[in-house]
């Protein structure tokens, strides 16, 4: 597969994995543009690897932190305010990462009409609308802030919250709907900020690719018996390269505009999925 190709597929997988876009919907528009059938699983392994690589990077020092104070936290059997991040992001992360062990997220979407996709991908637009209205009018104005606390920051988040935001993140297994798109959603409607409800659908969405990823280990040592090995390693590179400069663009970028990007984007796909084929 050329080495366009490659880097088409990767940015338009990245894409749907940090931004409330569904990503089988993408992928089944990826297959019909794209000569992509003899490979496109084994790259989509390397592409999910190296979004989840890039999220690593990106938020390591934030991750090592918390790892450490959640650890400290357990073995003090005394809360702290970043060990508490840590055990809420366990929290959000725990219902899907338990959906994903035991469900396989790939095999219903063939059996979904693209109408009833497309009706899916509206109700999705309908509910970000909604969430962020809650958000700036209902919600966000009585939380109180605190000084000098980062934009993104999950202070506030408690753990009935992150229980439900978890919840909401079942919902992406339904074809149609997005895998950032019920944290961002669920976050939004609880009271969390748009730039610290990104930045947990980045971390939430980490786990579960890297269960994903367990499931389809094989897959991932398949380059090393392959004479395409080459485009595999540069499906990574590049998936690494576009998830990090995706978050940095999302982190600096005004929510407002963004937001109206994703409903903009989505309605696109309904539209592309309502032309005869």
């Amino acid at each position: 597969m050329p080495f366009l190709e490659t880097t088409v597929f990767a940015l338009l997988i990245v894409i749907t994995e940090l931004l409330p876009i569904p990503a089988g919907v993408q992928l089944n528009i990826a297959q019909k543009m794209m000569p992509l059938q003899d490979q496109i699983s084994s790259i989509f392994v390397f592409v999910e690897l190296g979004g989840l690589i890039g999220i690593i990077l990106y938020y390591l020092a934030d991750l090592v932190k918390i790892f450490c104070f959640t650890c400290k936290s357990v073995i003090q059997r005394q809360l702290n305010p970043i060990g508490k991040i840590g055990c809420c992001l366990c929290l959000a992360c725990l219902p899907s990462i338990i959906l994903e062990s035991f469900l396989n997220t790939g095999r219903y979407l063939s059996v979904f009409s693209p109408h009833l996709l497309a009706i899916f991908i509206v109700i999705g637009c309908l509910i970000i609308i909604f969430s962020l209205y809650v958000n700036r009018h209902l919600v966000w104005k009585s939380i109180r802030k605190i000084e000098g606390e980062r934009k993104d920051s999950l202070r506030h988040l408690g753990f009935s919250q992150s229980i439900l935001i978890g919840i909401f993140e079942t919902c992406s297994f339904i074809p149609g709907v997005s895998l950032t798109g019920p944290v961002i959603s669920g976050a939004l409607l609880l009271g969390v900020r748009a730039e610290g409800a990104f930045r947990l659908s980045f971390l939430v969405v980490a786990s579960i690719i890297f269960t994903k990823l367990i499931k389809n280990y094989e897959k991932i040592f398949v380059w090393q018996n392959s004479e395409d090995a080459y485009i595999y390693i540069f499906a990574l590179i590049c998936s690494i390269f576009f998830s990090i400069f995706i978050i940095k663009l999302i982190n600096k970028s005004s929510k407002h505009k963004l937001f109206k990007f994703i409903i903009f984007y989505r309605l696109l796909l309904v539209i592309i999925l309502l032309l005869p084929s």
